[in-house]
């Protein structure tokens, strides 16, 4: 099929060239307003996971083990997390970080945010 969208390797018109020039300027404005978008993550809990949000990430279950969390927002753990990374946003709550082992655990707020850790 020639001069097809589905192979733009066979243009074979101005016409169909601006159509697939429009193609990409929507999907670039569909893709730049998602970026600005804030998607929450709340989960049961983790282990040996990397999980990303560009929102808010609660953890409602026991917690997370081996974990790396980056989140936009604010991070919220109401069980232990142990072993991995948190680089957050905003503030970060944990119920219990880190192990008396001394397994790596570090914790990363944002410029305004605090870390609050019931018991460490």
């Amino acid at each position: 099929m020639s001069g097809s969208l589905t192979n733009p390797y066979q243009i074979s018109s101005i016409e169909n060239l601006c159509q697939i020039l429009q193609g990409i300027g929507f999907a670039r404005e569909y893709f730049k307003g998602m970026r600005t978008q804030k998607a929450n993550l709340e989960i049961g809990g983790a282990i040996n996971c990397r999980i990303f949000a560009t929102g808010d990430v609660s953890i409602r279950g026991k917690g997370c083990f081996n974990t790396n969390i980056r989140a936009g927002g604010s991070v919220r753990i109401n069980g232990v997390f142990r072993g991995g990374e948190i680089h957050a946003g905003g503030s970060v709550v944990i119920g219990e970080a880190g192990t008396e082992m001394g397994v790596r655990t570090i914790i990363e707020v944002g410029e305004r945010g605090y870390s609050q850790d019931r018991r460490v």
